[in-house]
């Protein structure tokens, strides 16, 4: 017998896959509830993605089928993700039959944030190594000289990210309601 099969029945391998084996796929959501939302019914929405900062801030990301979702069926959606988690979260609706809808909301880091995004700037991530390497992309694209006040908003955001961990990725984002979100992670 090989040093790498399984010796203990309840101890499971590295090089064992998910699903195939009979070991069950990591949890996805924290929470899921079905809810019935008869305004709904005749909506040709299939699918609503969005985050809850606080209790009072929904973040529409995005939907399936309609282009649109209404402040009030939004609000409702939030309500039902909320009763089982507290904010932050990002959550997912989705279309079960007819009025029917599964809610799945997962708990995140992501949370409102008092630091301003300059105006031609939707996401600034910033990544310091345990080395102290610090590296910034913004929008995505790696940034190599710091000017101006995407500087003062990266100062902003390690300054921040420090107060919680050395060696960190943070990420100040803008949703298309206009507000701010940020999310600080360990390396």
């Amino acid at each position: 017998m090989p040093d790498d099969d399984v010796l203990e029945p309840r101890t499971v391998p590295a090089w064992l896959e998910a699903g195939v084996s009979g070991v069950p796929r990591p949890r996805a959501w924290d929470a899921v509830v079905t809810v019935e939302m008869p305004a709904l019914r005749d909506s040709a929405l299939t699918r609503v993605s969005f985050q809850v900062l606080a209790a009072d801030q929904v973040e529409l990301v995005g939907t399936e089928g309609a282009a649109t979702v209404d402040d009030d069926v939004l609000a409702m959606f939030a309500a039902h993700a909320t009763s089982s988690l507290p904010p932050p979260l990002e959550a997912r609706a989705v279309r079960a039959d007819g009025g029917h809808w599964s809610v799945a909301a997962r708990t995140t880091k992501r949370r409102p944030a008092e630091i301003e995004l300059p105006t031609d700037v939707d996401v600034i991530s910033v990544a310091r190594a345990p080395d102290g390497e610090l590296t910034v992309h913004v929008n995505g694209e790696l940034v190599i000289d710091l000017a101006g006040r995407v500087a003062s908003t990266t100062a902003s955001i390690v300054q921040q990210a420090e107060s919680e961990y050395e060696a960190f990725v943070a990420t100040l984002e803008r949703f298309a309601s206009g507000s701010v979100a940020l999310s600080i992670d360990p390396l």
